[in-house]
């Protein structure tokens, strides 16, 4: 029963002339102040982290981590990729001579 008693008297309040237009203004005011506020809080605390963390990698602080020692690196068997080329090399010196040479087999549909 509050619930519809509630309703009425808002819808009552709002229909006043001097009343609506005050209240509007007031609050669309004390919004907007309040919007305005939390952009200016955010850019500064956005502004502030932005700053901590340039200060931070520039020092070369914030982001270390324990260096393994056991690094390996591994390299290339360079007997193994001279055999692959000379490999290659073999087969395109053979492609080229059979594209030279003329194709002995006739043509058994002759």
């Amino acid at each position: 029963m509050t619930n519809k008693n509630n309703i009425k008297n808002f819808f009552k309040k709002r229909n006043k002339d001097g009343a609506r237009g005050e209240y509007n203004i007031s609050s669309a005011k004390q919004i907007w102040k309040i919007i305005f506020t939390t952009f200016v809080l955010l850019n500064i605390t956005i502004a502030i982290l932005s700053g901590y963390l340039f200060f931070q990698i520039n020092n070369g602080e914030i982001f270390k981590t324990e260096s393994d020692m056991s690094i390996v690196i591994d390299t290339i068997d360079r007997t193994f990729l001279h055999d692959t080329l000379s490999l290659f090399e073999e087969k395109a010196f053979r492609l080229e001579e059979l594209e030279k040479d003329n194709v002995i087999i006739t043509d058994p549909s002759l």
